[in-house]
């Protein structure tokens, strides 16, 4: 079985050094590093690489996340022979024995895996957990703040579901290929692996959650606070992008979309440049209504 590691980089050295490390651990055919446009002397760095298995794509301008796995995928599909490809940011690496683990789970009745997450501490990280049942209705999206336990699978236990993480997804390479234009790299950050997911759901694929398979994710919880600003910026245009992409089966209704768009309003008082943050927040609901894409802040 071949596994080929995709990680996508922008401006965390350290942070990918780590990642690099604890890869080559693992056993991966091939490591394949896009580059987003880094401008803190990774290019330089990943130059100094000499490991074989390790293929370096840089970029010449930040593409998001988004743009940075539909470009790797793009990469790995027309040029890497592999079976599977295990999907990846720069401040997260799969424990050294995921892929003996994998060869045990994986059987012919799913191309697509998503694994268990958790920060350094041991915890799970919900941004990474996938959805059991996507909260799609208002009442669903009431139920899910009530009781966030029916829309997501419990930890320990495998089970299908609806939606991936791109920290953590392993997807068969032929299924990849038939469907990398579902990576909507004008998204550039947020809700692209969550739409990924999902239309891959709507086409018929089974997804399963396997808590075996386990990823470490370098990542800080802020509570309320999103820093910096621009983020919320994309939290809220790309869900109403979702109108667009979903032209047939809407993902979130309209009533759903709102509530959650007021969430964000909601955090305010917490932000440390309100001004800042309300700018971003009112101009990602004018954009997502105007459907502008791409990177804007």
């Amino acid at each position: 079985m071949n596994c080929t590691a995709l990680i996508v980089t922008f401006n965390r050295l350290e942070k990918l050094k780590k990642t690099i490390e604890e890869t080559m651990k693992v056993g991966f055919s091939h490591i394949m590093v896009v580059n987003n446009g880094s401008s803190d002397g990774t290019e330089d760095w990943l130059n100094t690489l000499t490991e074989g298995s390790i293929v370096v794509l840089n970029l010449p301008t930040n593409i998001g996340g988004a743009g940075g796995f539909k470009a790797g995928s793009q990469y790995i599909c027309d040029n890497i022979p592999t079976d599977w490809v295990f999907f990846y940011d720069d401040d997260a690496y799969p424990e050294s024995d995921i892929i003996k683990k994998f060869s045990k789970i994986e059987c012919g009745k799913y191309e697509v895996y998503a694994a268990f997450v958790r920060d350094l501490k041991g915890n799970s990280c919900p941004m990474n957990l996938p959805f059991s049942k996507i909260p799609l209705t208002l009442l669903d999206t009431i139920r899910y703040i009530k009781n966030k336990e029916r829309f997501i699978p419990a930890i320990n236990k495998r089970t299908e579901v609806q939606t991936v993480s791109f920290v953590g997804m392993i997807i068969r390479s032929t299924l990849l290929k038939k469907n990398t234009k579902k990576i909507h790299d004008e998204l550039f950050l947020y809700f692209d692996d969550l739409y990924f997911g999902y239309q891959l759901f709507l086409s018929g694929e089974k997804i399963c959650y396997v808590p075996e398979l386990i990823f470490n994710h370098d990542v800080s919880i802020q509570g309320k606070v999103i820093s910096p600003e621009w983020k919320a910026y994309y939290l809220c245009r790309n869900l109403i992008l979702s109108k667009h992409i979903f032209s047939h089966g809407e993902i979130y209704s309209n009533a759903s979309i709102c509530l959650r768009i007021l969430k964000y309003t909601i955090l305010i008082p917490w932000q440390k440049r309100r001004l800042k943050y309300i700018q971003y927040l009112f101009r990602g609901v004018k954009h997502g209504m105007q459907g502008i894409s791409g990177k804007k802040h």
